[in-house]
Order: C-alpha cells, then sequence, then structure tokens
C-alpha cells in the first residue's frame, strides 16, 4: 500500500488538502503539537493552546506533571509526551459542548508502555469533572490484554460502556487515530469509538451527559488515579456527528501523522481533498 507524508504535503502544497479549517464554525478545540507556535515550555508543556480561535486551552501548572515536548517524538514527528506516573494536561469550562450529543472528540496518540496501577485501565482522554470527581474516560487501553474499553461520561453505570473482550491489541509504538462520536440520542449504540478507522466498540444508549463534566484530561484519570505512558499528536472536539465527516477527520489525521488506516476506509490510500 502506498503510504508516507509525501502525498499529504503534495496535496497541502497545492491547496487541495482537506483540514479541520473548513469546519472551523463546528470545532470546540484544535489541539495541533506540529504547530510548534502553540506549546508553551516551562519545566515541560505548561499550555497547549488552541487552534479553533475558541481559547480552550490545555494546561498543567503544576511543573512536576508537565509532560515534555519534542520535534521528534511521535514517530520522528512533534509530539507531547506523558509519562505515565503523573504527567497530564486539563482543559476546563466546556460542559457546554459536552452536554449534548451532537459532538466528536478525535485524537491521534501511540502507546510507550503500559503501566500497572490502576486496575489495569490506562486513560487516553478522560472527563475532567466540575468537582475533581472524575469517573470515566472516553477511551482506555487495558493492561490485561491491551485491547480498549470506554466508560464515556462521569456518574453512568457501567453497563452503559464496552470493554473489549477480543480483538486487535493495542501495541506499543504504533500510532493510531481515534474516533469517539455520538451516533443517536438514545440507542444501544448511541456512542462509537473508532480506532483507526474501524469501529472498535459501541456504548448502550445513556442520557444527555450532565452538567458536571466540565472538560477533558490528557492521560489521566483523575479519580481513580490512572495514567497513560503515551504521546500524543493532535486533538480535536467537532460539534457534529456526521459519519463521513469523521472519516474526513480520520483521513486528515492518518496521512499527517503517518498513520495506516483499514483497508477499506475512503482513505486508506489517499489524504482527503477539499470538495470530498
Amino acid at each position: 500500500m502506498p503510504r508516507g507524508i509525501s502525498r499529504f504535503d503534495e496535496a497541502m502544497l497545492q491547496g487541495r488538502l482537506w483540514t479541520p479549517d473548513l469546519v472551523r464554525p463546528n470545532l470546540s478545540f484544535w489541539q495541533d503539537a506540529a504547530d510548534r507556535s502553540t506549546i508553551t515550555i516551562a519545566t515541560g508543556v505548561s499550555e497547549w493552546r488552541d487552534k479553533s480561535g475558541n481559547n480552550r486551552h490545555f494546561t498543567q501548572a503544576t511543573g512536576a506533571n508537565q509532560p515534555s515536548y519534542s520535534d521528534t517524538g511521535f514517530l520522528g514527528r512533534p509530539g507531547i509526551t506523558f509519562d505515565g506516573t503523573d504527567d497530564n494536561l486539563r482543559l476546563t469550562g466546556i460542559s457546554s459542548q459536552i452536554t449534548n450529543q451532537t459532538h466528536g472528540v478525535y485524537w491521534v496518540f501511540r502507546r510507550i508502555s503500559g503501566n500497572a496501577g490502576g486496575a489495569g485501565y490506562n486513560p487516553t482522554i478522560s472527563v475532567r469533572t466540575s468537582n475533581n470527581s472524575d469517573g470515566g474516560a472516553l477511551h482506555y487501553v487495558k493492561n490485561s490484554n491491551a485491547l480498549g474499553a470506554s466508560y464515556p461520561y462521569y456518574n453512568h453505570p457501567a453497563t452503559q460502556s464496552y470493554d473489549l473482550t477480543s480483538g486487535t491489541a493495542y501495541q506499543n509504538g504504533i500510532g493510531y487515530v481515534m474516533s469517539f462520536q455520538a451516533n443517536a440520542a438514545s440507542s444501544a449504540t448511541a456512542w462509537s469509538v473508532h480506532r483507526s478507522g474501524t469501529l472498535e466498540g459501541n456504548t448502550n444508549g445513556i442520557t444527555t451527559p450532565n452538567s458536571n463534566n466540565d472538560g477533558y484530561v490528557l492521560a489521566h484519570q483523575i479519580n481513580p488515579a490512572r495514567f497513560l505512558n503515551c504521546v500524543f499528536g493532535e486533538v480535536l472536539m467537532v460539534q457534529n456527528t456526521n459519519a463521513r465527516l469523521r472519516q474526513l477527520v480520520e483521513g486528515y489525521l492518518a496521512w499527517k501523522w503517518g498513520v495506516l488506516l483499514g483497508g477499506a476506509h475512503p482513505y486508506a490510500n489517499r489524504p482527503p481533498l477539499i470538495g470530498d
């Protein structure tokens, strides 16, 4: 399969590449480690600024908990590395963006290693609650079998989730494009998680997330304390649940970050272009 960043660069230089700029009115936030101007370094990364224009920044004031930045941290591309011990970045104050089922969250990460603590659940993106009683994550990588799990929003029972018992394990050092998206107001597939363009699991029908869901935390679940040793490349939230848009975002992220998509994906062999 032809692969590489060159076709992405070619489409970008020709002004033909589809990017999240084209859905900017629907962007809630957009963090991009490839844009060095958005990274503030103190002890580590103290702020990862928002490119959406909404000023929704991921921050970490405590130096010891700040992840590190490298121009080559994500498989030779820029990346923000979380140590799996105490590193995290937090975005707060977006409860109005979360309290609906009209959004999708997309991110690019690679796991460095699994961690022994936290009952084997290592969060990629966790929910940050207004009272700091974080009880769930959009997505975990499990230690016991390196598969996935989703307990999407705080204060919903475990039956409204998925916890994979079989499938393709997450591998250390491999980049993944993740999509967490609403599908319907109330159904057995109300929320879905796609891994590199392939459906990983569905959560069951849930009610509207409550206003206690204040934001998100990268690589850390607050209560109980769980962490993930990983590298993030990009993360964004879009107020749109169209399946076609999901595929456009996945294609853009995959070609930008050198991640393989499933063979049936419409952008497995070329990046998405304007007009697709």
